[in-house]
């Protein structure tokens, strides 16, 4: 399924200088005691949403900060799953990501939530998990690098 073929994907940015205070800080102390800092992109929030005439039925929420991209929530509606539609907004992400000049996405999932294998199919992969958080499951956190690859 391609975006254009049934519905539609915007992205809106939002830049928190609440926010950007703080890292402008950081990387100020950073380099005045002689450390280099990363690579950084001004903390940006941004949230993706797709829809098409019937209304609203995938979107993620995401945020910029240093030399990574946060995924804080992504979500389909469970009729529109299995369509290609995550993959889709993994590649957007993924393209934000390279545009505001990170070279990582970050996210973690739940257990019970059994999107793991998405996860792994999309490239990321698993460098700290959290057992029993909750009760009974796990707290995975994934990671993948667009350095080498721009996303592919």
């Amino acid at each position: 399924m391609k975006e254009s073929e049934d519905f539609q994907l915007r992205v809106y940015w939002e830049i928190r200088p609440e926010m950007t205070f703080h890292i402008d800080r950081a990387l100020e102390l950073a380099a005045k005691s002689g450390q280099k800092p990363p690579g950084h992109s001004r903390l940006k929030m941004a949230s993706l949403i797709a829809y098409d005439r019937v209304g609203l039925f995938a979107g993620a929420a995401l945020y910029a900060n240093f030399d990574f991209i946060v995924i804080d929530s992504i979500w389909v509606d469970t009729v529109r799953q299995k369509q290609g539609i995550g993959k889709i907004l993994i590649r957007k992400i993924e393209e934000l990501t390279l545009e505001v000049n990170c070279n990582r996405v970050i996210t973690s999932t739940l257990t019970f939530h059994g999107s793991i294998e998405f996860w792994l199919k999309m490239g990321f992969k698993e460098y700290a998990r959290l057992d029993n958080s909750p009760r009974g499951g796990a707290i995975i956190y994934l990671e993948k690098s667009l350095a080498n690859n721009e996303g592919k």
